[in-house]
């Protein structure tokens, strides 16, 4: 089964691909893969043996030295694996993807082979023609890994999908990179998932076309480190009837990641859907801030600190503090995995349209109101059990 990945030279992707190479040659755990456990045995997903990766990049080095740098600078591996998958990683397929609307930073970062002024639908053309022969016959999910793009405000020609295409035809570039994947996907059959913060596939015009087609898609911004603590946190206050007066969080994140979410424009998505969960599982709001602060030598390590301000019986004033700290790619990784399996077995089962059960996966999951993550949970296994 094929696997293509939007930003595949990214800490994420090569933290998922060596990984899965790795786990096939070296029988490594497999811990944080929701799909290893029990209540997924006998659906018969897509074995990670099977698994056949290829994607867009927007920089110029090899997919080996960037799993180098990323092995060298967090140790999730050992250099004599990395070595050892050296030939496997060499044979993947990667292309030059676009950076359309991606904002300043990350187009200063991109190959200049990728900036050339061609119209939109010239840059689609050459990503559906990238995919399709990656494809072939086979079946294929695509995943958006790639880093987060600057807010982008849904427009009257993102409405239906006849005004988006007739955009397309006249070139009208009001169209960020993430969705122009998620269209190229879609149109073509291929199950999308967006792991990022970017508009990607949550527009009316893309949500049509899954229709149409009867394409399984989902996201969005994957829900890996402090978020997930928060909307597992959160419930208990309003189960036990405790106010929450106030909640803010500080994270502190190193490498390319956190060096663009240290800009202003391409942070905006990701803090206000960290604030989203906390509303959504209390069900009302309060005061809460969450700054992401980037800082160098922490690396891909992600560390968090949070402050909770509450009441409890007379009015009592309470506070709760904690700090969360994990390595960022290796906490989503096996989430990306999961998607990618899930996806796979959606479009099997013929479960076309938004998969709201994946919420389990989002801070921002796509129409869905659901952000307890216990409640989230239940939803996706019921699902599962629904298949069996």
């Amino acid at each position: 089964m094929k696997v293509w990945i939007v930003g595949i030279k990214g800490s994420v992707a090569t933290t998922a691909i060596a990984g899965v190479i790795a786990s096939r040659r070296y029988n490594l755990p497999k811990f944080g893969m929701l799909t290893e456990t029990e209540d997924f045995n006998n659906l018969y997903l897509v074995s990670l043996e099977e698994l056949e990766f290829g994607g867009h990049e927007i920089r110029d080095v090899s997919l080996l030295d960037a799993v180098r740098h990323n092995v060298v600078e967090n140790g999730y591996l050992s250099l004599d694996i990395v070595n050892d998958i050296k030939k496997d990683l060499n044979d993947i397929e990667v292309h030059l993807g676009t950076v359309i609307n991606c904002g300043d930073f990350i187009t200063r970062m991109a190959s200049e082979k990728c900036k050339g002024a061609t119209s939109i639908r010239e840059i689609e053309e050459r990503i559906t023609n990238d995919i399709l022969e990656f494809k072939r016959s086979d079946d294929c999910v695509m995943i958006n890994l790639a880093s987060a793009e600057p807010h982008f405000d849904i427009m009257p020609e993102h409405k239906t999908l006849e005004s988006f295409e007739s955009g397309l035809d006249k070139d009208l570039k009001w169209i960020p990179a993430s969705s122009l994947y998620a269209y190229c996907a879609i149109k073509n059959n291929i199950p999308y998932i967006n792991f990022t913060s970017s508009l990607g596939n949550d527009i009316p015009a893309l949500k049509e076309l899954a229709v149409e087609k009867n394409v399984p898609h989902y996201g969005k911004d994957g829900k890996t480190g402090e978020t997930l603590v928060k909307a597992a946190l959160a419930p208990m206050f309003k189960y036990r009837n405790l106010r929450v007066e106030g909640w803010t969080g500080y994270n502190v994140l190193g490498g390319f990641n956190g060096e663009v979410l240290s800009k202003e424009e391409n942070v905006i998505d990701t803090t206000k859907d960290k604030a989203r969960v906390i509303n959504n599982c209390l069900g009302y709001n309060i005061y809460s801030t969450t700054d992401i602060i980037y800082y160098p030598p922490v690396k891909n390590k992600k560390v968090a600190w949070d402050l909770i301000n509450f009441r409890g019986f007379l009015g009592y004033s309470m506070r709760m503090h904690f700090t969360w700290e994990g390595a960022d790619s290796i906490l989503a990784a096996p989430l990306v995995i999961d998607l990618i399996r899930l996806s796979h077995f959606a479009k099997k089962k013929k479960i076309g349209g938004l998969l709201k059960p994946f919420a389990f996966y989002f801070k921002h999951p796509i129409e869905c109101d659901i952000g307890n993550l216990h409640e989230q949970c239940q939803m996706l296994i019921n699902w599962i059990k629904s298949y069996k």
